[in-house]
């Protein structure tokens, strides 16, 4: 996934915790369309199309 290119970002405001003060994180999103394999007791079944996301933090 991080060979995919970014394809957008986005600034999120993560909330504190009891050890975590608040912050805001600029995240990098990536995504892709990925074929899943079914699992062999379904023989006749077609590999499942669904989108991949990679989701990461980078610097403000």
């Amino acid at each position: 996934m991080e060979s995919e290119p970014i394809r957008f970002h986005q600034e999120i405001e993560i909330p504190s915790t009891g050890k975590r003060k608040a912050r805001k994180v600029k995240l990098a999103v990536r995504f892709c369309s990925v074929n899943l394999r079914t699992p062999y007791r379904f023989d006749n079944r077609d590999p499942l199309n669904v989108y991949a996301v990679y989701a990461t933090g980078c610097d403000l």
